[in-house]
């Protein structure tokens, strides 16, 4: 392939001829090419010919810099995009590297882990704030042997001491004992075995 016009030596090429019928391009290291290689793209939009980079988020892209075909490392196309490609999904999507792309974790989930359905953290359901159970559901109120400290925004349920088969608001204000167990003496709240 051979500059059309080149700078201070003839392998330093600043513009290319045609190769036959087909129009060569200036590559970034100042040669000339058929085609631009991985990581760069042709804008038909500017007529000098030459192989520009692609966006970093990007190991091909077409046409423009952020116009991406393939995501680089540790980037995944974003939800409902086939060409913008991100490092971080955000809140409410789950990143999978092995799809390629961000999914939408289940509607219930804030966030989400290792699959749209095992949240990580809850939102509002039905207009109240829902809380993370231990199967990584979430639930507007916590099961039996569980609770949830109002007090806290971690909005998990926690589980009640061993000894309670119920609580309230905290581990050991116990609204019922576990079998075999009783109140203690002058309590309502505290269980023992």
């Amino acid at each position: 392939m051979s500059c059309r016009s080149c700078d201070n030596s003839p392998n330093n090429c600043t513009s290319c001829n045609l190769n036959g019928t087909v129009q060569a391009y200036l590559t970034t290291n100042f040669t000339c090419s058929t085609k631009c290689t991985i990581s760069y793209y042709l804008d038909p939009s500017n007529n000098d010919y030459r192989c520009n980079y692609c966006d970093s988020t990007c190991t091909r892209c077409l046409n423009t810099i952020s116009n991406c075909t393939q995501c680089a490392s540790n980037h995944v196309f974003s939800f409902n995009s086939t060409t913008t490609c991100v490092s971080d999904c955000g809140i409410g999507y789950l990143k999978n590297i092995t799809l390629g792309k961000c999914l939408q974790c289940s509607s219930n989930c804030r966030t989400c882990n290792d699959q749209i359905t095992n949240c990580s953290s809850c939102g509002i359901i039905s207009g109240n704030q829902s809380y993370l159970h231990s199967s990584f559901k979430c639930v507007l109120t916590c099961t039996l042997s569980y609770y949830s400290s109002p007090l806290s925004n971690d909005y998990k349920c926690n589980y009640c001491n061993a000894n309670c088969s119920a609580c309230l608001n905290s581990v050991d204000n116990c609204t019922s004992c576990a079998s075999g167990n009783v109140w203690a003496f002058n309590s309502t709240s505290i269980c023992v075995s």
